[in-house]
C-alpha cells in the first residue's frame, strides 16, 4: 500500500506540475510514475483511470492522455501480460466473471469475496477495527478547514479525484480503508 501510495502521489504531483507547465519530461514522468502503481498493486490501475480520465475531460489536457496512458504502460505492462499469460485474465483474481481465467474463476471469486467482503451487521464494529479514522478523519479535517465559505486548494480537488472510483472497487472488501490510502493529500 505504501509503494502504491508514493507512485501515486508522484504521478500526480507530475501530471499537475505539467498541465500548468507542459513539457513532455513531466508527462513521461507522471505515465511512468502512474504505471509503477499499477505494477504494485491492481487499485493502480484504477488510479490511472481517474488521471486519465482528468486529462480527457479538460479539452486543453486531451492531447496528453494517450502520452500519458503510453509511459503509464511501460513499467506496468510487463506484469499485466505475465499475469494474463499464467492465469487467463490480466487482473486475476478480479473480474473472472468477465475476463475469465484458469482455475474456475467463478468459484475463486466467489471464495475471495467470502473471505474478505463485509457482512452486516456482523462486522459493522469493522468500521474503526480496521483503521478508516486514518483516511476518513483526515478528509473531514480538510472539509472542516475549508469551511462552508473556503474552498480548498485546487491542487487538493485533484488529488481527491480518484477517491470516488476507488471507493466504488474498494468497499466491497473488509480492509478498504488501507485501499484508500492514496487518495489521502
Amino acid at each position: 500500500d505504501g509503494a502504491l501510495t508514493l507512485f501515486h502521489l508522484l504521478a500526480c504531483r507530475a501530471l499537475w506540475r505539467w498541465s500548468r507547465q507542459g513539457g513532455r519530461g513531466l508527462l513521461a514522468a507522471a505515465g511512468l510514475c502512474s504505471g509503477l502503481a499499477m505494477a504494485c498493486k491492481l487499485q493502480g490501475l484504477v488510479l490511472c483511470a481517474a488521471l486519465a480520465f482528468w486529462l480527457v475531460i479538460d479539452r486543453r489536457r486531451r492531447a496528453g492522455a494517450l502520452p500519458f496512458l503510453l509511459w503509464a504502460a511501460l513499467p506496468a505492462a510487463p506484469w499485466y501480460l505475465k499475469t494474463g499469460l499464467e492465469t487467463g485474465n490480466p487482473i486475476w483474481p478480479f473480474g473472472a466473471r468477465w475476463l475469465g481465467g484458469l482455475w474456475q474463476p467463478e468459484l475463486i471469486e466467489a471464495a475471495l469475496f467470502r473471505v474478505s467482503a463485509w457482512r452486516f451487521p456482523r462486522d459493522a464494529d469493522g468500521l474503526w477495527r480496521y483503521g478508516p479514522q486514518l483516511t476518513l478523519l483526515p478528509a473531514a479535517g480538510l472539509a472542516l478547514l475549508a469551511g462552508p465559505k473556503r474552498r480548498l486548494p485546487p491542487f487538493l480537488l485533484f488529488l481527491f479525484l480518484p477517491a470516488a472510483p476507488l471507493l466504488v472497487v474498494s468497499l466491497r472488501y473488509h480492509e478498504a480503508w488501507r485501499y484508500l490510502l492514496p487518495v489521502l493529500p
